[in-house]
């Protein structure tokens, strides 16, 4: 195999990993438009947990591509075209990541309806957005 195969792969689980992350907070957002509960909290937890999880994956896809083709780019074992064609479809990647940002953003800024609820969701927001891995 290839180095251009690894990367091709790096950068084809990069976007199934994507995908899969849209498809969960659609899902989310679909299912719960406000926070009413304990259990809806929990829920929330669940998901932003995946989320974060997914997040990491995703820098270890990305990482993969970018140092594998930092190597055949220095070791003159990829072409111009591979180049080329590797900075394209990474600049999907972040162009797609740019435009489904604002359903995370939906995510974060969710009603909350009991009071004694609304400190925990805003933390569960900043970890979210702050640290790499869920603390809660």
């Amino acid at each position: 195999m290839t180095l251009w195969f690894w990367i091709l792969l790096f950068l084809f689980l990069s976007f199934a990993n994507f995908a899969f992350a849209m498809v969960q907070i659609k899902k989310f957002l679909s299912l719960t438009s406000i926070i009413e509960s304990r259990k809806s909290l929990e829920d929330f937890k669940d998901f932003v947990r995946w989320q974060m999880y997914q997040t990491l994956i995703q820098l270890c896809f990305q990482g993969g591509a970018l140092l594998l083709s930092l190597y055949g780019i220095f070791s003159s074992r990829l072409s111009f075209g591979q180049v080329f064609l590797y900075l394209i479809l990474n600049g999907v990647i972040i162009i797609l990541g740019r435009i489904f940002k604002k359903s995370e953003d939906e995510a974060r800024s969710l009603m909350v309806d009991d009071e004694n609820l609304k400190d925990e969701y805003k933390a569960i927001c900043r970890t979210w957005i702050k640290k790499p891995l869920p603390d809660f």
